[in-house]
């Protein structure tokens, strides 16, 4: 009986080769699923805004942040002249 011979993976040769073929293939698998992906999740993300569209809570400033003005710290005034 004649052997296949096999790769150092185990599987025959056959099924390792690469081919013109599986090269194709592999180059429009690897530049497709990303578009595919991008579509989706932008469509998702439509779905989710247009679920949310009554409820802008998320998207505003609560009222309390509107009118905070920055301070400096008498500590970090001391930091500063020390220099």
């Amino acid at each position: 009986m004649a052997k296949k011979q096999k790769s150092s993976g185990g599987l025959p040769k056959e099924l390792t080769t690469v081919t013109p073929l599986s090269k194709t293939l592999a180059v429009i698998v690897f530049l497709t699923v990303p578009v595919i992906a991008f579509s989706l999740g932008m469509r998702y993300q439509e779905v989710l805004d247009q679920a949310n569209m009554y409820d802008s809570s998320t998207y505003m400033m609560k009222p309390e942040m509107m009118h905070l003005t920055p301070k400096i710290s008498p500590g970090v005034t001391k930091m500063m002249m020390a220099k």
